[in-house]
């Protein structure tokens, strides 16, 4: 399987990246930097979402699915396809419009990775089907360290 990441990761001024799947489970990660780890990126990651849900309170209209924030050293975007979630941290200088497309570029990936799975799935026997985590995930509140939650 080609890296859902891998041109992403070439753009300039991306530090790291991850993919999750809807039970938490890092399915992908890329980083340039040793620094960044999965666990650090579940964590902003819940606290995007937790932003995303009172976006969606206040306005039920909307289905807001990404997130960008500007950092004090860098970017912190989040974007969600179907059941999977993708972060990606970068650098302050980084050409903000290259980002966002490669991000698209990425979401496309992640999009037709989970439309194969699907497909192979319903193709498959029912004894061989693997269950879809189902249920909510605990509250970002207890899974972001507290210096995160300054932010």
């Amino acid at each position: 399987m080609e890296s859902i990441l891998a041109n992403l990761m070439k753009v300039q001024g991306v530090l790291a990246a991850a993919v999750f799947a809807a039970d938490d489970s890092c399915v992908e990660f890329s980083a340039a930097e040793p620094i960044f780890e999965p666990i650090m990126f579940l964590a902003a990651m819940r606290a995007a979402e937790d932003s995303l849900d009172v976006f969606r309170t206040m306005d039920r209209l909307a289905d807001a699915t990404a997130f960008t924030c500007e950092l004090e050293h860098g970017y912190f975007s989040y974007r969600t396809v179907g059941a999977m979630r993708m972060g990606v941290m970068a650098a302050t200088g980084i050409n903000v419009a290259m980002l966002d497309v490669a991000i698209g570029v990425a979401s496309l990936k992640l999009a037709q990775a989970e439309q194969r799975r699907a497909q192979y799935s319903t193709s498959s026997s029912a004894e061989y089907a693997v269950p879809h985590a189902t249920g909510s995930r605990p509250s970002a509140q207890y899974a972001v360290p507290g210096m995160v939650q300054h932010y």
